[in-house]
């Protein structure tokens, strides 16, 4: 710090304060080093600020320095103009130099952050022209930068740039003004980045007053602290309002949604009942009129003919066990869960006695655990898993176990079959409704067992997948959650 500043801030000690009115003497005769920060609310009462900043030193015979950013150089210009400063004149004589706020921050900063080598090349060189320039009335800047950086929410690259300006005042003896929006400090952390601003200065006003800061301590204003603290508030309030809002009508929007599903399910429901009692009336008919005609025609049918009738019945019996199974699928998960205790052994002991496998079936279960879930959905899927595997093994000694592992917040279970396998290119296929691997056509069945067991799983929190090749049999995997949440569709 020079001898300069340090004597300076000596007098800034011993008169820490000063009235509102010695604001516009402040901005009329500034002294050579001083650096002014002025925190506005409103762009007009800034630019008719900079205006007498910038139009009193031009009147004096200074030499000026704006840095305006875009949107308000022409009306800075124009109330110069208003204030009888002739501003073409004193452009093209080299007075006043107007320079871009945005270009001129891009051309010092590095990676974010003002760099001090280029902030020195590109502003000593200019401060130190208008000095020669006007020798003995001195020189004034004003600065849009920081209120820039500001802006794009780079706090630490505005106080950096605030410091070097200071520097630059101090070791050039040049008054410089800028400002910064009050309403950016909206922020509860802001009142310390406020203070570290400060402490860049040696003068602060708004329309409240002025007031001369000691770097050393930061100080600020209690009112401005009070009004930065109020604005931080009222911008929390408006946020939590907003979010409120958001919210409020987020759940009006949800229970709209959950209304409209819960009459689409109803409609859906009525739909499916409908169309499956006219889809089965006519296959019953079918089936009836077949066997009908069977027992009238007697001995007359021969025995291809007697073969094609019980073909009718067997595919309108097929049919119909169809339309059950689009219809279950359809429903699952439509009612609303019972969660019990469910001994998973026991579980699998009645879904065994429900499929009635053959005698040369062989059925191993590991000792199962016991929790609560829901039975019924639980019960869905190793039935069906059970059945895909009794069903398409196809070997003189089919053999199924089914296993289980602990993981923590979920049970792993495993369904495995010493069958012909699945080919990879189907591990995915096969889940999907009506999807029939090609090797397995030829065998009775929907096409919907697994695309049940996935939509439960899936509708629990679980997950299911197959590991299998062909010639080495399947193992079907089952994770479902100890702790089990349906998301179901509302009933």
């Amino acid at each position: 710090m020079g001898k300069e500043q340090q004597a300076r801030l000596q007098v800034v000690r011993r008169a820490p304060e000063f009235s509102a009115g010695t604001v516009l003497e402040l901005l009329s005769k500034p002294t050579h080093a001083d650096h002014i920060i002025e925190l506005y609310e409103d762009d007009d009462f800034l630019v008719e600020t900079v205006a007498h900043y910038l139009g009193t030193g031009l009147a004096g015979g200074e030499s000026v320095v704006a840095i305006i950013a875009a949107e308000r150089r022409a009306a800075v210009l124009a109330r110069l103009a208003q204030n009888a400063i002739d501003v073409e004149r004193a452009r093209q004589s080299g007075q006043l130099t107007v320079l871009d706020a945005a270009s001129t921050l891009a051309a010092i900063t590095v990676d974010g952050m003002p760099d001090a080598d280029r902030f020195k090349a590109r502003l000593t060189p200019l401060i130190d022209a208008c000095r020669q320039r006007t020798p003995k009335a001195g020189v004034r800047a004003y600065g849009d930068m920081v209120d820039l950086l500001w802006r794009q929410g780079q706090q630490q690259a505005a106080v950096r740039l605030e410091e070097l300006w200071s520097e630059l005042c101090a070791g050039r003896s040049f008054s410089l003004l800028c400002a910064y929006a009050l309403g950016d400090f909206f922020r509860d952390p802001d009142s310390q980045q406020l203070k570290a601003i400060c402490r860049a200065h040696t003068h602060l006003f708004d329309k409240t007053g002025s007031l001369k800061v000691d770097p050393g301590e930061g100080a600020v204003p209690e009112l401005l602290l009070l009004k930065q603290k109020t604005l931080a508030l009222e911008t929390e309030l408006q946020s939590r309002k907003r979010f409120e809002a958001a919210l409020r009508e987020a759940l009006h929007q949800r229970r709209r949604v959950e209304a409209e599903l819960r009459q689409s399910n109803r409609d859906l429901d009525q739909f499916a009942s409908v169309a499956s009692h006219d889809l089965k009336a006519p296959l019953l008919a079918i089936a009836n009129l077949a066997q009908w005609l069977e027992e009238d025609l007697g001995d007359t049918l021969n025995a291809q003919s007697r073969e094609q009738m019980r073909l009718l019945r067997d595919r309108a019996q097929r049919m119909e066990t169809l339309i059950d199974a689009i219809l279950n699928y359809s429903r699952v998960g439509r009612h609303q869960p019972l969660i019990e205790v469910v001994d998973v052994g026991q579980l699998m002991a009645e879904v065994i006695e429900l499929l009635r496998p053959a005698g040369n079936v062989k059925i191993t279960v590991d000792p199962m655990p016991t929790f609560e879930t829901e039975r019924v959905a639980l019960y869905q899927v190793f039935q069906n898993l059970l059945s895909n595997a009794i069903k398409y093994t196809r070997r003189t000694d089919p053999q199924v176990t089914v296993r289980v592992v602990d993981e923590d917040d979920s049970y792993h279970f495993s369904v495995e079959d010493n069958g012909q396998g699945i080919a990879p290119k189907f591990h995915e296929l096969i889940w999907h409704v009506f999807a029939r691997v090609e090797s397995t056509a030829d065998v009775e069945g929907t096409g919907i067992g697994l695309s049940v067991v996935r939509k439960i799983t899936e509708m629990h929190g679980g997950k299911v997948w197959v590991q299998s090749t062909v010639g080495s049999g399947s193992t079907f995997h089952v994770r479902w959650p100890k702790h089990s949440v349906r998301s179901s569709a509302a009933s």
